[in-house]
């Protein structure tokens, strides 16, 4: 099975737009400029918009995308930059904002691929993009700023790690599936997941971990266990968790200090948000929200 992009991220965003331009020769990127109070989205959201009004992204929870979806598109038509205020303060009256707040779109007509695909390179080497509209070009340096997407890589076997798998995949995000179980790929690879049989804890694939990577552990067994969590520990992922009970986790936590494992304090465990989960869907929503705050907390940290 395969996932389509969800059009959520700045990286499928930015691909579609480079796909309209070269079939179509061009299209109008709208971009959330600046928020005041409550918005959906952050500065930096986007949405691809090509001449026939078709949609690629979103700029709120549904309340003017159909609006900016047209005036992207007499934006490209006069091939003029052009922006508009929704919400307080707006001229529009009949498109008022639930959340009280006030959001600014600008619309860039693009027929060029430059700038597009530095971005997009950017983003797919796991890199952040920080940009600014000036002069009715973008530029590669501002205060608007999107994100790689949340990579996954999830070790295991069974139902736990099926279901955090395929919830990641459907959210969009990048998934590794790792696991010594054979029927366990069997399944991933039905589900239409990249799978990595692991074959032994002596010899693990290399790691790709970055910033933006979580690594979960979701499953029991010490052979496997600690090889995993000291090449995590080794890499450079913003979460580390394990399953299991408290009790599991100091068994575990003390078979790493054994090994001679450093740093072990940044392994989460028992996961989730909703502790005591007793099966995998649930398991597997309360983990996925988890390492989503952990990830907040750990861009804002960084941006302060």
């Amino acid at each position: 099975m395969e996932i389509q992009p969800t059009y959520e991220y700045a990286e499928d965003v930015l691909a579609a737009a480079l796909e309209l331009i070269t079939l179509d020769g061009g299209c109008t990127l709208a971009v959330v400029s600046d928020t005041q109070g409550g918005a959906v989205r952050s500065p930096g959201a986007m949405m691809a918009v090509a001449r026939d009004g078709r949609r690629f992204g979103y700029l709120s929870g549904g309340c003017i995308d159909a609006d900016a979806a047209l005036a992207a598109t007499q934006a490209l038509k006069s091939e003029k930059i052009a922006k508009q205020r929704y919400g307080a303060g707006s001229e529009i009256k009949d498109l008022a904002l639930p959340c009280g707040g006030a959001i600014e779109v600008t619309f860039i007509p693009l027929i060029e691929t430059k700038k597009i695909s530095q971005f997009l390179c950017e983003l797919r080497a796991r890199r952040a993009v920080s940009f600014e509209i000036e002069n009715d070009i973008l530029i590669g340096s501002g205060r608007l700023r999107v994100e790689p997407k949340l990579a996954m890589r999830i070790a295991g076997k069974g139902a736990d790690l099926l279901a955090l798998s395929r919830l990641a995949q459907v959210a969009g995000y990048r998934v590794r599936a790792q696991t010594p179980d054979a029927e366990s790929a069997a399944d991933l690879q039905r589900a239409g997941l990249c799978v990595e049989h692991l074959t032994t804890s002596n010899d693990l694939p290399e790691i790709e971990d970055d910033p933006y990577t979580a690594f979960v552990l979701m499953f029991h067994d010490l052979d496997w266990e600690v090889p995993l969590l000291r090449q995590a520990l080794e890499g450079d992922a913003y979460y580390i968790g394990a399953v299991g009970s408290s009790r599991a986790q100091s068994s575990r936590l003390e078979a790493l200090q054994l090994a001679g494992v450093k740093n072990t304090d940044r392994i989460h465990g028992p996961i989730g948000l909703v502790p005591s989960m007793r099966n995998a869907s649930g398991l597997a929503i309360s983990t996925l929200a988890e390492l989503l705050s952990e990830l907040q907390t750990h861009h804002l940290k960084a941006a302060a």
